[in-house]
């Protein structure tokens, strides 16, 4: 049960630092990539690219963290690949 509850409570942590834009855990461009997130539901990593003017393989990179953390969700194949918000 305690498991559980650390679990839960270092999620809900994770959250509030990416909505608050806490620098200390969170790093800017990922604050940057929710932020598009939330204004357009579902995106592209050219989106992303254009807003953020982030580095491509930087941006892929938290951006499979992100789904892996299950913040976002990563739908289509190949070059139709977009990405939605969870959160």
């Amino acid at each position: 049960m305690l498991g559980s509850v650390r679990a839960a409570s270092e999620q809900l942590m994770e959250q509030i630092d990416i909505r608050t834009g806490n620098l200390f855990k969170t790093p800017s461009i990922v604050t940057k990539i929710m932020e598009v997130a939330r204004m357009r539901h579902r995106f592209r990593i050219g989106d992303i690219i254009n807003l953020t003017h982030g580095n491509r393989s930087t941006l892929k990179f938290h951006l499979r963290k992100l789904v892996e953390s299950r913040k976002l969700i990563r739908r289509g194949q190949g070059a139709g690949i977009y990405y939605e918000i969870l959160i």
